[in-house]
């Protein structure tokens, strides 16, 4: 037992310092060189403790230990035994799988997906955990009601930020007339030109432009008919009063319709005509101081003459101012919705704004101004567009006195596009100049009202007034100081 134990101890001690795989062990023979059968390690154990462990477990391998042989030597092959530890710690995202705290390595699962957020039609949702966009661009939200210009009509996403429009196409459809123009059958849009002209020369326009002949005591002033559009027609008419006689011999009839001419006045204290020198038995007033020359008799009361808003009457016999001012009267108050002004009627106080901000005040013009014009006009119309030039060259000259308010009919005339035609006078559009037109019968443009110093609708024209002297003709006819609102014009 003790050779055996000895020899034990001395193969265990050669098999450390060996580097041979192959030692001698005592085989228990008795002999005293230990010779017993030498011992060939083979490592095929798996002893599973501390001694023959190479690593410990990961997270992702068992651990690992040296092979050894029966006699307890270890090899160098090597083999796993039992399980992974497993990933642990770190926190998986949308984005990212978990992060092992251990080994750095990501494991698992990542979540269902991306959170959160609202998709428009310019951008898709963002994430509201990792702030990333994700999933699908909502479709465009195209509101119902047309955008439209002067070509076509569309529709818009209104979406804030996009700019993606729909159902873009030009204008189709309608029929335009010679007053109104067509209108689009897709969005209800007025668009293009009216229709061709067709002239109808049943307008009177009293003006030099269409005179023909002058009026003479015999035959009074004839005119030719005029078209809506302002071209003259062939057909005449007469207008106006017979011009007075001439008497050139003195002896009170006409020399040209052969009519009584005056009366006999006589002369100072001789009752002798003082027109035709034959003696008259009437008393007569020729110093104009309503008395008789010669008897001294009262002969009449102040006559004649027109009151004015700034002067009284003056007396056509003594030339003396008389009886009271004449007032004008605008009325103060809300006109009816039906009023439709003609010739002769008081206008209703109105107040108006132009394309500039500028308030306008009917009575309160007319407190500076002896004529306010009201002109009626479109940008699509040629004939409005051709009088402009003169218009304003008038009223550049006489507009101490004259103020005129061009007045758009039509409501697609917008504050910037009146604005744009840079105008002298006071210009309004279609929409604020709608309190004031729709009082007045417009059939056909351009119209021309004359409002006069009293507040009296005086004068109405309908056509282009394209020469010079058509404006300052009617300014000189009611700025003049002995005007009356006797003669209305239209």
């Amino acid at each position: 037992m003790k050779k055996k134990t000895v020899s034990r101890v001395l193969a265990t001690f050669l098999a450390s310092v060996s580097l041979f795989s192959v030692v001698g062990c005592d085989t228990g023979n008795g002999d005293s060189n230990g010779g017993g059968t030498p011992h060939v390690c083979s490592f095929t154990e798996k002893i599973v403790n501390a001694d023959y462990k190479k690593q410990n477990a990961t997270c992702t391998t068992a651990a690992e230990y040296y092979y050894a042989c029966a006699c307890g030597e270890k090899g160098t092959e090597t083999y796993h035994f039992g399980e992974a530890t497993g990933h642990s710690g770190g926190t998986a995202t949308c984005t990212d799988k978990a992060e092992c705290s251990v080994c750095g390595e990501e494991y698992g699962e990542t979540p269902a997906g991306h959170t959160g957020g609202t998709a428009t039609c310019t951008d898709k949702a963002e994430c509201s955990v990792c702030g990333e966009e994700y999933g699908e661009l909502k479709e465009h939200d195209f509101k119902s009601a047309w955008m439209v210009d002067a070509i076509g009509h569309w529709r818009v996403c209104i979406t804030s930020g996009c700019t993606e429009t729909n159902e873009k196409e030009e204008h189709y459809g309608g029929t335009a007339t010679e007053t109104e123009r067509a209108v689009c059958e897709g969005c209800g849009a007025y668009y293009g030109g009216l229709a061709s002209h067709t002239h109808h020369y049943d307008k009177k326009i009293p003006t030099n432009t269409y005179k023909v002949t002058d009026a003479t005591c015999e035959e009074k002033a004839t005119y030719y008919y005029a078209c809506s559009c302002g071209k003259a027609g062939e057909e005449t008419y007469e207008n106006g009063d017979y011009a007075v006689c001439v008497d050139v011999d003195k002896n009170h009839v006409c020399d040209v319709c052969k009519q009584p001419v005056g009366q006999h006045v006589a002369g100072d204290s001789t009752h002798v005509c003082v027109y035709c020198g034959e003696n008259v038995s009437d008393c007569a007033d020729d110093n104009n101081d309503h008395h008789c020359d010669v008897c001294g008799e009262k002969l009449s009361e102040h006559t004649g003459g027109t009151a004015t808003s700034t002067q009284k009457a003056v007396c056509a016999i003594c030339g003396e101012e008389y009886g009271d001012l004449l007032h004008g009267v605008i009325v103060d108050e809300t006109i009816p919705t039906s009023k439709i002004y003609r010739l002769g009627d008081y206008m209703y106080d109105f107040t108006i704004t132009d394309c500039n901000g500028n308030s306008y005040t009917l009575s309160n013009v007319l407190e500076t101004k002896k004529m306010v014009v009201l002109n009626f006009w479109a940008s699509w119309c040629g004939p409005c567009q051709s009088e402009f030039p003169v218009m304003e060259q008038a009223y550049n000259t006489y507009k101490n006195e004259v103020e005129i308010f061009a007045i758009s009919v039509d409501s697609y005339d917008t504050q910037e596009a009146v604005r744009g035609m840079g105008l002298d006078m006071p210009a309004f559009d279609g929409t604020n100049g709608r309190d004031v037109s729709s009082h007045f019968n417009i059939s056909a443009i351009p119209v021309t009202v004359v409002i006069d110093r009293y507040g009296i609708v005086s004068y109405m024209h309908t056509g282009a007034m394209v020469t010079l002297s058509d404006w300052t003709t009617l300014f000189d006819m009611y700025i003049a100081d002995d005007y009356t609102p006797a003669n209305f014009v239209e």
